[in-house]
């Protein structure tokens, strides 16, 4: 294949890879050494692309997501990145890069103000000069070769939206739904949405915004307030952006205000009042009222709609200040579920029913449904019911459980749907609300033979939370049913709207006919274009001689990008709003003082834990216990109050993040050896201070403690903060396994490769090899690519 198989008129220079990011190809030769101008950006823009870009262009109308401009750059050299456009939008477009502690001082700059000639708005864009940039004030932007149009901005907009547009048609399509005129919250991701009277106060912004709010049916603009405790706005920039051209009102309370204000200076017309995070309290339009438990990440809402009893209700986040949520009045406490499964003590006390969260930990499936579950992707209404009569007509409104026998029906029916359950969502809906009801019944009767009879059929019945899972996609409507000092999860059969829009156009397959049919012939072009990209990389890949010589930094750079694109991305801290150094700060307090990270806020008090032990020290509960095959403990990581205090300086976007490789490793089983580990938990031990352990001695206990909270430099110099239940152990196994994860991707690229580029593989490959089998087999390769120069 050659270029003119990809590139048959003017016309297929142009590629549109994503909503808002247009690549045009400016070269005629894959010998070409900066063959691309970028305009906007893409997330996952393919990291050999980089370094062929030539100029990237600002419009005055901000094209992409400025937060992701990171990914499109490489950091490591920002002088090659040159920047076109208005001298004062750039300089705002760049300063917003501080955010993510990205000094872009020393990138160049071309002000099309003071370079254009008067008489003319037009600018080469390209050390090929047949390309002509003309920028208009209004933001539009063409790019003209040879007096024809290769891409017209505005002309684009109006055969395909862009994210905005998405936004503005999403809200125009909601707010016609009338769907949240009660009150409750929406589950995005981990996090919070409240409403009340159709007007949302939310917590944090999904990653995944146009697909959460298709999903469930959300009026973007019914956000008045927005809660915003973390340092990480990577997942709120396109709503800032948006709010910009809708020139919206918004409240924010957010927990450093200066984040923030080169966002409000790039989209200045957006009016955004910001307010601190710690300690407020707001009231909403519609009359809702929330506020912050003061120094932490835990939340207090006060429902009260018309004809209503008020209904107080906490969101509990992290176990720090835990206490003063407990010692709350409340109706009804949501908590996730590694928080729950931390403080199971204590709520043994609580009068208030407590909600679980599903917070992705492993250890949900093993717990037994003593208190409801709930997860993202459905509206929970909260209402307060008089009688079970009242429950019994919510999950069964045609009067199905109206007579006196209400309650031994349901149990029978409950009976025959755990031995047959029915086909289809419906089955899946009854299953649930019968077992639900079941449990109302239970609450009621004092009968013994009853009660036996209702918890074997609610043990033996698929699991409320699998059922509610199971139903994910056909009913997006959950009644929480408050009555007895119980709360009864009740599902309604409301329906999830038929189209949707993507924000990762990755996953879009040209046959989902559920999407939105503006949005859909955009998503057809996006694959093809993203098609025809990725073969156009591929012959600078395989025949340009001055890309091969820079495969080893590309492979450097993509490792970076990599590292970077997960700091920010995965569901952690920050993305939870758990920003690292607000809980450092917290710590510092004195409330609910800790001394250790655990996980949920990454802090766990010790006030709390003096609680559940009873006394001053309670090593036995929260020594960490190591799961190994073939060994027994090598380092335990212990909670207590004395012990040397072993912190590396980190840059913690860098951090090895041992839940992801577990995560991946589940899909694949890499298996790496015990005395692989064993060798390589010994060296990151002294390489951070500690005292070796012989294998004679593996059962005793080191005396050298490492506790949660410490950073430990693994063999290759990456961080890794140690977490309440870690052991040393398992990070190395893990670490371990990544490595053997990143060589195998390496041999591959060696195995399809010759010559120098080859060799500079090898090496490049060598930081992954830990085993003698894994280097003796670089040194063969390396000995046969010797041999055949």
């Amino acid at each position: 294949m050659e270029i003119k198989d990809i590139i048959k008129t003017d016309s297929d220079r142009l590629f549109i890879v994503d909503p808002e990011c247009f690549i045009i190809f400016t070269g005629d030769s894959i010998e070409d050494i900066r063959p691309f101008i970028r305009i906007g950006n893409w997330l996952n823009i393919p990291v050999e692309l980089i370094p062929l870009i030539e100029n990237i262009i600002i419009t005055d109308h901000v094209i992409g997501n400025p937060a992701h401009e990171q990914f499109n750059i490489d950091i490591t050299n920002l002088a090659s990145n040159k920047y076109i456009g208005s001298r004062n939008i750039v300089k705002r477009y760049l300063d917003f890069q501080k955010v993510f502690s990205l000094d872009l001082k020393n990138a160049s700059i071309v002000d099309i103000e003071k370079d254009i000639p008067e008489l003319s708005r037009e600018q080469y864009i390209s050390a090929n000069d047949q390309f002509i940039g003309v920028f208009y004030r209004d933001g539009n932007f063409k790019i003209v070769k040879n007096a024809k149009t290769i891409l017209d901005i505005k002309e684009v907009g109006r055969e395909f939206p862009d994210f905005p547009a998405m936004i503005t048609s999403l809200s125009e399509k909601n707010a016609a739904a009338g769907r949240y005129g009660g009150a409750g919250m929406t589950l995005q991701g981990r996090n919070p949405f409240f409403y009340q009277g159709g007007t949302f106060a939310a917590y944090m912004m999904p990653q995944n915004m146009l697909d959460s709010f298709s999903r469930l049916e959300i009026d973007p603009s019914a956000i008045k307030e927005l809660i915003y405790p973390s340092s990480n706005i990577i997942n709120l920039a396109m709503f800032y952006k948006w709010a910009d051209t809708r020139k919206a009102r918004l409240r924010m309370m957010v927990k450093n205000r200066d984040i923030l204000v080169p966002a409000g200076r790039l989209f200045s017309s957006a009016s955004v009042k910001l307010e601190g995070f710690d300690g407020f309290s707001i009231k909403t339009e519609k009359g809702l009222a929330i506020k912050n438990y003061t120094r932490s990440f835990n939340l207090r809402a006060v429902f009260s709609t018309a004809g209503r009893d008020k209904i107080t209700a906490a969101y509990v986040k992290g176990s720090v200040g835990i206490k003063k949520v407990l010692a709350d009045d409340l109706d009804l406490i949501f908590m996730e579920f590694s928080v729950y499964e931390e403080c199971s003590m204590l709520l043994k006390s609580v009068t208030a029913p407590v909600i679980v969260i599903d917070d992705g930990s492993k250890n949900l499936p093993k717990m037994v449904e003593a208190r409801p579950v709930i997860g993202p992707g459905f509206q929970y209404e909260i209402t307060r019911i008089s009688s079970a009569r009242e429950a019994f007509s919510l999950a069964f409104a045609d009067g199905e459980f109206s007579g006196e026998d209400a309650g031994d029906r349901i149990i029978g029916e409950l009976e025959k749907t755990r031995d047959n359950p029915e086909a289809g969502s419906e089955g899946l809906i009854r299953a649930f609300n019968l077992s639900s009801l079941a449990d109302i019944v239970l609450s009621e009767t004092a009968d013994r033979k009853k009660t036996g009879r209702i918890k074997k059929a609610l043990y033996e019945t698929a699991a409320r939370y699998d059922l509610l899972k199971s139903s994910a996609g056909k009913t997006g409507r959950v009644i929480i049913a408050l009555y007895g000092g119980g709360a009864y999860p009740i599902l309604a059969g409301s329906a999830v709207p038929g189209t949707a829009f993507l924000d990762e156009i990755g996953c879009f397959d040209g046959q989902r006919m559920d999407l939105d049919p503006a949005a859909f012939g955009l998503y057809k072009k996006i694959r093809t274009d993203r098609e025809r990209l990725r073969m156009l990389l591929d012959l600078f890949r395989e025949s340009s001689k001055s890309f091969s010589e820079r495969t080893g930094d590309i492979e450097k750079l993509r490792e970076s990008m990599e590292r970077r694109r997960d700091a920010l991305l995965r569901e952690g801290i920050e993305d939870a709003g758990y920003p690292v150094e607000y809980v450092e700060s917290v710590l510092r307090s004195g409330d609910d003082k800790a001394a250790a990270a655990g996980r949920g806020d990454e802090a766990t008090g010790r006030t709390l834990l003096k609680k559940i032990a009873g006394k001053k020290h309670f090593k036995p509960l929260l020594a960490a216990l190591l799961v190994i095959a073939a060994v027994a403990a090598l380092i335990i990581f212990l909670f207590m109050e004395t012990g040397p205090s072993r912190i590396a300086k980190h840059d913690e976007s860098n951090f090895f993040d041992k839940k992801k490789i577990m995560a991946i490793n589940e899909g694949i089983n890499i298996a790496v050896s015990d005395t692989d580990i064993f060798n390589y938990a010994n060296s990151v031990a002294m390489k951070n201070g500690y005292n070796r352990i012989s294998f004679s001695k593996i059962k005793i206990k080191n005396p050298d403690w490492i506790y949660p909270g410490n950073v430990f430099t693994m063999l290759d110099g990456q961080g890794v903060k140690v977490s309440h239940g870690d052991t040393l152990w398992d990070l190395s196994k893990y670490k371990l396994v990544e490595m053997k994860m990143n060589l195998n991707r390496a041999l591959e690229k060696i195995n399809t490769s010759s010559g120098d580029g080859r060799k500079a593989l090898i090496h490049e490959a060598r930081k992954y090899a830990f085993s003698k089998k894994d280097i003796n087999t670089l040194n063969e390769l390396e000995s046969g690519t010797d041999k055949k120069k």
